[in-house]
């Protein structure tokens, strides 16, 4: 008797142990989240909502005044040919954009729900931790000034929260304009290329802001540590599944499988439908909607290699899109080194080119830059090793993609082929040699942290015979593009 009793005590204790450190473990991790680095994440998240809105809201007001200076174009163009028609079409435009003009420099409205378009995770995730911490009163109500700063930033993720919906609307906008402009203007053929301008506008909007949304899924260091501190956390999870975006969507019961969710049919009621219709078209329906499917999937696919930067029919192109043109000039930058050794001459001992270069990507198939070098001299043999400075040169190239990973690439240099020890000695024009280069250059992709590209290059010098030493017509070079 006793010992059941002491069975039955100990297992009670054991349970409540359990609830406890069940308790304390879902706790654990918000609570090891220091003020320091909640103080660190609030400062990173407010400069990258505040640098993202602002890039958003000038990528759109510059879009704005493009289309509304198109549009008066247009309907000039047209006045010339059917003012009746032009006063029709164009009556309202102007007011049009005026008023998009306002909303996107005055304070946006404030809506229901953001991500009416397409649905960012990350952001997601930013928004209800900073909602979290709002409400977690035993982490910041340690310091009133924490305190302050993370409902500050609250206001501010909720306020870039409205612009993102705002954007979805003047796309929105702007798509339904064009397919407008593109139905009443399709009789007037002398118009083409300036709708095709238009639409080129409209497009590359609608992927410009896809790429700022895209470089928010980009966290820093501190980012990573609290949120993965949040994640642990018992209390953020059940946050998450009250609060987040998808969670808002549908009430979800725990016995969703046999009663759905609202007026929603189940996926039992759904293979039923299925099951009767497929039996009223034949013994062969199932193979039959199962070739139908493979083909849609199959044109699917291929609409998807072509157009992969496409997510919506609406922003389909009709024209073949640089897609470049959507990427921040930043990012259009290609940063470069290479190496390029020459032979030893009479009066010129073995020199290394040790260059660097910057490039701008044109497209996809062409990048244009300008870069320098330095010749640094080894000596004249094994007898005589010692390295020297031996002049500079001046570059400019442009690479143009021939097949594959090769290239075609040409070039202007400037070669001062002499030691100089005073800037002052480079203003001397007629030490100074020219090279016109063409050739070939294989790039390969490389899968490092640190170099993007590998790139080997034979060029030919067509002004080989000028330089004085004479140097060979024939050049190598090996560098590396970060």
């Amino acid at each position: 008797m006793r010992k059941t009793a002491a069975n039955t005590c100990f297992a009670l204790i054991l349970s409540i142990c359990l609830v406890f450190s069940n308790l304390l473990l879902a706790q654990t991790s918000a609570d090891s989240l220091s003020s320091k680095s909640i103080t660190s994440y609030i400062k990173i998240v407010e400069k990258k909502v505040s640098q993202t809105d602002e890039h958003i809201s000038n990528l759109t007001e510059k879009t704005i005044r493009k289309l509304e200076k198109q549009e008066q174009k247009l309907y000039k163009k047209l006045y010339k040919i059917d003012s009746i028609a032009a006063n029709n079409i164009f009556s309202k435009s102007v007011n049009h954009y005026q008023q998009v003009q306002e909303n996107v420099k005055g304070n946006v409205q404030k809506v229901g729900k953001a991500f009416s378009g397409d649905y960012i995770p990350y952001l997601d995730t930013l928004t209800n931790s900073v909602a979290f911490l709002k409400e977690g009163k035993e982490l910041v109500n340690k310091s009133k000034e924490l305190k302050d700063k993370v409902n500050e930033v609250s206001s501010k993720v909720s306020a870039f929260n409205n612009k993102v919906q705002q954007t979805e609307d003047i796309k929105k906008y702007i798509r339904e304009r064009k397919e407008y402009l593109k139905q009443q203007l399709s009789r007037y053929t002398s118009l083409n290329k300036d709708l095709m301008k238009l639409n080129k506008t409209v497009f590359y909007y609608s992927q410009q802001v896809k790429e700022v949304k895209e470089a928010l899924k980009d966290p820093k260091k501190a980012e990573q540590k609290v949120l993965a501190l949040l994640r642990e956390s018992k209390l953020f999870q059940d946050f998450i599944q009250k609060n987040s975006f998808l969670a808002g969507l549908f009430e979800t019961p725990s016995n969703y499988a046999t009663t759905g969710v609202g007026n929603l049919q189940t996926r039992g009621q759904i293979d039923q439908f299925i099951q009767t219709r497929m039996s009223t078209m034949g013994p062969n329906a199932q193979q039959q909607i199962q070739q139908n499917i493979q083909v849609g999937q199959q044109q699917l696919q291929r609409l998807k290699a072509k157009f992969p930067y496409v997510n919506n029919l609406g922003d389909m192109p009709e024209f073949e899109p640089n897609m470049e043109k959507t990427k921040q000039f930043k990012k259009r930058l290609e940063l470069g080194s290479n190496f390029q050794t020459t032979k030893a001459r009479t009066y010129f001992p073995t020199t290394t080119d040790i260059a660097v270069s910057l490039g701008y990507k044109l497209n996809e198939k062409s990048v244009v830059g300008v870069g320098s070098s330095i010749k640094m001299g080894w000596g004249t043999g094994f007898d005589n090793i010692r390295i020297t400075q031996q002049g500079l040169s001046l570059r400019s190239f442009l690479d143009w993609k021939l097949k594959g990973s090769f290239w075609i690439t040409g070039g202007y240099e400037q070669n001062y082929l002499t030691a100089f020890r005073r800037i002052e000695e480079l203003k001397n024009k007629a030490v100074w040699k020219q090279s016109a280069l063409i050739g070939m250059s294989k790039v390969i992709s490389v899968k490092s942290n640190f170099f993007k590209k590998t790139k080997v290059q034979i060029l030919y010098d067509f002004l080989w015979k000028q330089q004085v030493p004479v140097t060979q017509p024939v050049l190598f070079r090996m560098g590396y593009n970060f």
